[in-house]
């Protein structure tokens, strides 16, 4: 370990193209540094998979990929049990969608069916009043009712379907069916940025072909059927505090932390703590160093960097934290 590391890295994100609409998200960033571009459907806040990667934009580090960090500081930024070779953990990405995604399933095993293993978790910022997320299957529904509805419109009855209010929160792990309709804006956090496999359509034009059907059906676990939205308070923030919003997923544990005035944590080593600035304005305090951190803003705290401080510089404020499980 060697002390340069051990500051809090801010990363610059990385703008992507997207599949139609970028109104709510540019909207959302408005006023940030860098904006993104007119046309932008996903901004990538915390990316290692080359040749997409995020960049350390201050301090010793600044102009250094996510992924050579991680292979040069290892445990040191990610946590003791990080394994060499391996990429940094996480993805966090700002996303809007604007098309109907297929419905889709990740493998239980990595390398099934030309997919990997993933886990998703998605937590919403803002939806346009028909915008739908589908995550699990209904509790009432048949194991023969979902096969003959398979690529209709009618495949819905037998589905999870919510309209996301703001500050909601929802988990796709491996083997849970999911899809995201148009105009959802949300913060999406993921092991890694990979296609699942197609399940079904919505319908004759974007019908998945049967044998592919099949073989997806084989990681449908039909019996995980608990309810999937995992409901936020939107409303002021009366007292600083931090809730867990996944206290017991093996990928990542993720917290809501509402800010009224601050709150102290520490990283002990064990993995590195990542803060994504929902709304407010913050102070870090880290060290000998601080800095100031608006709406849409994500800073990289690594497993060594030990104390630090948050504070809100707005009359409130709400950020999402994302670590490994201890």
């Amino acid at each position: 370990m060697t002390d340069t590391i051990c500051y809090p890295l801010l990363l610059q994100p990385c703008f992507e193209p997207g599949d139609g609409g970028d109104g709510m998200l540019r909207e959302y960033l408005a006023g940030s540094t860098p904006e993104p571009p007119p046309g932008t459907g996903c901004s990538w806040e915390v990316v290692d998979a080359p040749p997409r990667s995020s960049i350390v934009g201050n301090g010793p580090a600044s102009g250094r990929t996510l992924t050579d960090l991680t292979r040069t500081w290892g445990a040191d930024l990610v946590g003791r049990r990080h394994r060499a070779g391996l990429p940094f953990p996480v993805c966090l990405r700002l996303l809007q969608t604007g098309r109907q995604e297929p419905l889709t399933v990740y493998p239980e095993r990595p390398g099934l069916s030309g997919a990997s293993s993933n886990t998703k978790f998605w937590y919403a910022l803002n939806a346009a009043p028909a915008a739908l997320i589908i995550t699990g299957i209904n509790p009432a529904a048949t194991r023969m009712a979902f096969l003959t509805q398979l690529n209709t419109p009618q495949l819905r009855q037998s589905l999870q379907v919510y309209h996301a209010e703001r500050c909601d929160a929802f988990l796709a792990p491996v083997g849970r069916v999911h899809a995201l309709g148009p105009g959802n804006l949300l913060i999406e956090v993921q092991e890694r940025p990979v296609e699942g496999v197609a399940v079904s359509g919505w319908g004759p034009a974007d019908a998945v072909p049967a044998a592919a059907a099949t073989a997806a059906l084989e990681h449908v676990l039909f019996s995980d059927r608990q309810v999937r939205r995992i409901s936020c308070d939107a409303g002021p923030i009366r007292q600083t505090r931090k809730v867990p919003l996944l206290p017991q997923c093996p990928s990542f544990h993720i917290d809501e932390v509402r800010l009224c005035d601050r709150i102290a944590g520490r990283t002990a080593g064990t993995s590195f703590h990542l803060f994504y600035v929902i709304e407010g304005r913050v102070r870090l305090l880290c060290r000998t160093e601080q800095h100031d951190l608006a709406t849409g803003r994500t800073v990289l705290l690594p497993a060594c960097i030990g104390d630090y401080c948050i504070e809100t510089l707005t009359p409130q404020a709400r950020l999402l934290k994302v670590a490994l499980p201890e």
